[in-house]
């Protein structure tokens, strides 16, 4: 047998996963409709790049949208070239999610063991925030993709130095595709270099973080000179400043908002995180003390010693916990919670549940307990897989995007659109500290944009939209606004059961 067809039945599971995800997945990408906010938002990034001419930066419906680098937008055109559509756009997720779940298997089969790599990707794939991101437009895959990798990278440069260089451009790559949220990471890999401290080691992390700025500083020097203080404002002060200070635009949650979140999603496979510390204290802290171990602070410092030992003699999995430890604290103290800020944990989280599934099955010996367990995680992950992509289900276009499809065969430019009377409700109670520049550009209906193929004035003020009926032009509502144009010579283009657009 020739070593190539060797290594591929090595990683037989791994390809049957990759096998049935791509199988539910690639049916189902271009199926449905865009349909939430920031699938609509990176759709159109890529779209408004190549009708500008402007790469430097996001661009949405002419407005600069500065909250983040352009490195999805850059790839996403790649596809683009061949069609813009729903599957063309949703594909980088997509190749991102399977990267993610290979780079994942292999690792954990690498450095742990067969079982823990199976189990590790299974539980990846019964969590549903990896499961409904996988297959939307939107940054927070590939950001955990890249971080793994560069993790990995960094990982084998003890061994190989000049993977801190891969390592750093993997890191700086994250920078590029979502912000500085990559911070937590690099600071656990740069406590977790103390582990095993060699001066090597310290050298090939600071080797990393040059890789690093030197991939990073370009774009955000460029965009500073191109747009300055706007760049600021919306880079630095909305975006990083704000969300961290405080729950912008009703991400209200507790700090246990997280621990919560992920309780949900893992359940009842959460469990098993609890053995590591439990296995831990009756094997190492509470070991049984030699005779020269006598008194209080003799035992204190025995056992600290045994702990740190510990750490040394199993370093990976404690810098697993690492990376699963400092970003959850970061998250939880960030004022605004949103669940996606949790996805680059994941994999990390998995490998760790995974570990510790592996290490009880190991010490009580029932083999056919874990792979009845295997089964049924398996079944669970196919179940959440199914259900998502709505694999049997007949989908249908929805209201809001019915008519902006219909919108996008008239021949006027722009589109007047009354923002629905929640979101112009939400703009009068919503609190100045919770607001930032682009929390009322979007109008709640961000997909009318990139539907109808338009530019379209979004109007919160009844009285302003009242002006502009005075005028010709191409006009949506909700049916609950109809009273506005009742005495109005219009012609209605298309009414459903929520909206209605017309012309004057």
């Amino acid at each position: 047998m020739s070593g190539a067809k060797k290594r591929i039945l090595n990683y037989w599971p791994l390809l049957l996963i990759l096998g049935i995800v791509s199988f539910f997945f690639l049916n189902t990408l271009g199926k449905e409709h865009l349909w939430d906010w920031d699938e609509c938002l990176y759709a159109q990034y890529p779209k408004e790049m190549q009708a500008t001419g402007n790469y430097l930066i996001n661009q949405w419906n002419g407005f600069a949208d500065l909250q983040k680098p352009p490195l999805l937008s850059w790839l996403q055109l790649i596809p683009h070239q061949f069609g813009v559509n729903e599957f063309n756009i949703r594909i980088a997720t997509f190749l991102f999610a399977l990267g993610l779940i290979a780079a994942v298997y292999i690792f954990a089969k690498k450095y742990f063991s067969e079982k823990v790599a199976l189990l590790s990707t299974l539980i990846l794939l019964a969590s549903e925030l990896f499961v409904i991101y996988a297959r939307r437009v939107n940054t927070d895959i590939g950001f955990a993709f890249l971080i793994f990798l560069g993790f990995y990278a960094w990982f084998l440069s003890s061994k190989k130095p000049w993977l801190s260089y891969l390592a750093g451009l993997l890191f700086g790559l994250s920078v590029m595709i979502k912000g500085f949220s990559v911070v937590p990471y690099l600071a656990a890999l740069f406590i977790a270099s103390f582990f095993n401290f060699k001066k090597e080691r310290l050298i090939n992390y600071f080797k990393m973080i040059g890789v690093f700025l030197v991939v990073v500083i370009p774009w955000h020097l460029a965009a500073y000179l191109a747009y300055g203080k706007e760049f600021i404002q919306l880079y630095v002060i909305d975006n990083i400043v704000k969300r961290t200070q405080n729950p912008i635009e009703f991400h209200y949650g507790g700090r246990l908002f997280y621990a919560k979140l992920i309780y949900k999603e893992l359940f009842p496979w959460i469990f098993f995180a609890a053995l590591f510390p439990l296995y831990k204290l009756v094997t190492v802290i509470l070991a049984r003390p030699g005779s020269a171990d006598s008194g209080v602070p003799r035992m204190t410092f025995t056992m600290l010693r045994r702990v740190w030992h510990d750490i040394k003699t199993h370093e990976l999995i404690y810098t697993v916990i690492l990376l699963i430890a400092l970003p959850l604290i970061a998250i939880t103290r960030i004022q605004t919670k949103i669940a996606w800020y949790a996805l680059p944990i994941y994999p990390f989280l998995a490998i760790f549940l995974a570990y510790n599934i592996n290490l009880l099955f190991e010490k009580i010996k029932l083999r056919t307990l874990f792979y009845l367990l295997v089964f049924f995680i398996a079944i669970d992950g196919l179940s959440l897989v199914a259900n998502e992509t709505k694999f049997n289900q007949k989908l249908v276009v929805s209201p809001r995007n019915e008519v902006a499809l219909k919108a996008k065969e008239h021949s006027s430019k722009t589109l007047e659109y009354l923002v629905a009377f929640s979101e112009r409700q939400a703009e009068a109670i919503l609190p100045p500290q919770q607001k930032i520049t682009q929390t009322f550009v979007y109008g709640g209906n961000p997909c009318a944009v990139f539907y109808s193929g338009k530019k379209v004035n979004y109007f919160y003020n009844l009285n302003e939209f009242k002006d502009r009926l005075k005028g010709k032009g191409l006009f949506l509502l909700e049916n609950g606004d109809l009273h506005l144009i009742k005495n109005l010579p219009v012609k209605v283009i298309l009414q459903n059961k929520e909206f209605t657009l017309f012309e004057r």
